[in-house]
């Protein structure tokens, strides 16, 4: 009469296996949590900026007040996103505002753009 408690060694690894591919899961969506986060993060300052931008056109009442503004915004979102290109342009009386950059963490060559 040989009985047997407890578990065998093949039990252990299998529950073992389960046990990582859970947590290579769990570290796979902390990751991609990451991304997205840091995606918000960069259209939330672009938001900003185009607000802003669009703020110092309204109180420009001449070109040069303008260009400087211009180039000053420029400079700015050169400094807050990665690879950052920005865009005022004018037509007649109307504007358009852009902001173009590159995510860092994001898989592939993703490019933001938000326009105003």
């Amino acid at each position: 009469m040989n009985k047997s408690f407890g578990f065998s060694l093949l039990e252990i690894l299998i529950a073992l296996l389960i046990l990582c591919v859970g947590l290579l899961g769990f570290i796979k969506a902390e990751v991609l949590a990451l991304q997205h986060s840091e995606t918000a993060y960069f259209q939330s300052i672009a938001a900003t900026q185009l607000n802003s931008m669009a703020e110092r056109i309204y109180s420009c009442k001449d070109s040069s007040c303008l260009a400087t503004a211009t180039d000053t915004w420029k400079a700015e979102n050169k400094k807050l996103f990665p690879r950052a290109q920005s865009e005022v342009i004018k037509n007649n009386d109307n504007y358009s505002l852009s902001i173009h950059w590159q995510a860092p963490i994001a898989e592939g060559n993703a490019v933001s753009i938000i326009s105003l």
